[in-house]
């Protein structure tokens, strides 16, 4: 099956990308457009790195002519062709997003980019295109020596709307190492099945909360994990079931989805060898291809005690299923804050912050931030529980369990999120520095991460008075 991308041509003036996009025309577009260069790991680049097997290199190769090589003399002057296909994954389709391959000859030092053309032979997940690069490659007529030496860069990426793109780094990780043709390889690159053999599933989660709250944590996606946390305070019924000294319950989640009624179900609890305790441990299941929507309900029996349910007094937790997640958060930032008695939003944040006396004693603590998602944060239907956003940070170097950031509302084409600082935990230990960055996804594998202007993370700093 062939995914429909929008067809979107690519020019650079100056440092802006500018994008225009309309939908694919009837026949394939050639030639090749002048673009800037990759810039990865730069404060004020919209350029990312992909190593999560968004798009990826498949192979390169010469185009075989009747003799020797196939050549292309159409601009005036004569250059080898070459083929190139890549993998992209289905998450693009319908986004704008246009598929492209850079490319440069080091000895011109131009870089230039051709659209591709979807084709079939993809694996699931994916979608395959082919690019042919019929200029600016390297030029028929050169001595043996001169083609010795010369080679071509080039690296396959995604373009959005907004001007952002995503580069393949899955093969070679490294922001400033990307694929070559050269005379050590044969002038062709092939397929390596070990890198990205299958487009790793993506995550949602649903939260079960003491209180009888509940809350849904990124799109619950066909063919994706769904997670399940549930707080076993939810039916404590049987914890004092016991069995020679040891617990003899267990709460289990049942997950049936449809409309095939497939029902799984999974243990929520285990034993912490350590202390005796009992933890909540999440329940992890596949949701199948082809399912629309998911119904959850809670079990909890022990030895010496009845069965006890959680079902949403008997019509079970209910959850829509999409087909393929939305597009992936481009933006993140307009940093605010609530750490005064008003307890409002005030637009800015210091960095670092400083907790005194007067934010102990006196004022809220809370941290903002907004993400764009194009065509989610910018519809009119608000749908804040299709996106994944957490902090993640370390305590004096000590690393955190992620946790997850409240909703707020809209602002402008954008949805704002909220990091409450926890007063008691901040008061019971004797923490000095706290790092953290705001994270955002929509599948749980592709994350933006929200932190400093140049990338690393944001800081909140004990004063001797809190």
């Amino acid at each position: 099956m062939l995914i429909s991308f929008k067809r979107c041509i690519f020019s650079i003036m100056v440092s802006t990308a500018l994008v225009a996009c309309g939908e694919a025309p009837d026949e394939p577009v050639s030639g090749s457009q002048p673009v800037s260069a990759p810039l990865l790991g730069s404060a004020d680049s919209t350029d990312g790195a992909d190593r999560n097997c968004r798009v990826v290199l498949r192979s390169a190769a010469q185009v075989p002519g009747q003799t020797g090589y196939e050549t292309d003399c159409s601009s005036g002057k004569c250059w080898f062709v070459w083929t190139v296909s890549a993998d992209v994954a289905n998450e693009f389709a319908h986004t704008g997003a246009q598929p492209a391959l850079m490319y440069r000859n080091p000895s011109v030092d131009s870089w230039y980019s051709v659209a591709g053309e979807p084709v079939a032979g993809a694996s699931a997940g994916y979608q395959r295109f082919a690019f042919r690069l019929a200029e600016h490659t390297i030029a028929a007529g050169l001595t043996a020596s001169a083609m010795e030496r010369s080679k071509l860069e080039l690296v396959p990426f995604v373009g959005s709307t907004g001007g952002t793109r995503l580069f393949d780094h899955n093969r070679y990780p490294s922001d400033f190492d990307n694929y070559w043709l050269a005379n050590a390889n044969g002038f062709k690159i092939d397929d390596d099945g070990q890198v990205c053999a299958q487009r790793p599933a993506g995550e949602s989660a649903l939260v079960f909360r003491a209180g009888w709250t509940h809350a849904q944590h990124g799109a619950i996606v066909a063919g994706n994990r769904l997670r399940v946390d549930y707080d076993l305070y939810r039916l404590p019924e049987c914890m004092s079931s016991t069995y020679n000294g040891m617990p003899a319950w267990e709460t289990t989640a049942f997950v049936r989805f449809e409309p095939s009624g497939l029902t799984v179900n999974g243990g929520l609890r285990e034993l912490n060898t350590a202390d005796g305790s009992i933890d909540a441990r999440p329940f992890v299941t596949q949701v199948p291809e082809g399912t629309t929507g998911v119904a959850l309900w809670f079990q909890t029996i022990g030895r010496t005690c009845s069965a006890q349910w959680d079902s949403n007094m008997g019509e079970n937790y209910r959850f829509d299923v999409v087909a393929r997640a939305p597009a992936s958060p481009e933006w993140a930032g307009d940093w605010g804050n609530g750490l005064t008695r008003a307890c409002e939003h005030i637009d800015g944040l210091d960095e670092p912050v400083v907790l005194t006396s007067y934010n102990r004693e006196r004022s809220c603590m809370f941290i903002d931030a907004d993400v764009w998602v194009t065509n989610l944060t910018d519809a009119n239907a608000l749908q804040p529980h299709v996106i994944q956003a957490q902090v993640v940070s370390s305590i004096d170097g000590a690393a955190q369990a992620p946790v997850y950031l409240r909703f707020i509302g809209r602002v402008g084409n954008n949805y704002r999120y909220r990091w409450t600082l926890e007063r008691e935990q901040l008061l019971r230990t004797s923490w000095q520095q706290i790092d953290y960055r705001f994270r955002f996804s929509t599948d749980g594998i592709n994350w933006l991460l929200a932190g400093q202007p140049d990338g690393s993370a944001r800081t909140i700093v004990r004063d001797a008075s809190f």
